[in-house]
């Protein structure tokens, strides 16, 4: 049988295809009734992508505040989505999955980690606590917007916290505390 005709080339393409099959005429455009069907099939169907584009992180800090605590800060370009963080004794940047699991680069739990709402660009402030005196951490940061696009994780400096006091270990030394 000759497929020299629009209708036969439709009649046989559907019968190997039924649900969409492009109709093609050797010059290569589609007929106007072929047009028509696939505008039907594809109406309300919208092409666009959405939100494919991650956050970017800048200007990450880390400070100590006290014996136990740090403050943190990181600037973000989207205002949506969640800002997840993590304490850690190691410059080495967790994963994206880790920091979001508040885990350190090994899958362990980091000294301390935490997530919030971001509502605005620019400056995200954060807070560690239950940290230990004398001893350097770094924040680590990774943001994840509305889209769940996420960010390149990033890493402050080394930061110490503060030693415990001399006043108190001395107290502690004449009670005997420790000898």
């Amino acid at each position: 049988m000759a497929v020299d005709t629009a209708a036969k080339r439709y009649s046989m393409e559907n019968f190997a295809n039924p649900i969409i099959t492009p109709l093609i005429i050797p010059d290569g455009v589609i007929a106007a009734n072929d047009r028509t069907h696939f505008l039907s099939l594809y109406s309300g169907i919208v092409l666009s992508g959405g939100d494919i584009t991650a956050p970017i992180l800048s200007s990450p800090t880390g400070v100590a505040t006290g014996t136990t605590t740090a403050n943190g800060t990181v600037s973000t370009d989207e205002g949506n989505g969640t800002l997840y963080w993590v304490v850690t004794q190691s410059a080495t940047t967790p994963s994206t999955a880790q920091i979001q699991a508040g885990q350190n680069h090994l899958g362990a739990a980091a000294d301390d980690n935490g997530s919030q709402a971001v509502s605005a660009t620019g400056v995200q402030n954060v807070a560690g606590t239950g940290l230990t005196a004398s001893t350097t951490y770094y924040f680590h940061y990774q943001h994840q917007d509305a889209a769940t696009n996420d960010s390149t994780a990033m890493s402050s400096a080394s930061f110490t916290t503060s030693p415990l006091s001399s006043g108190l270990a001395g107290t502690m030394g004449l009670l005997g505390v420790g000898a």
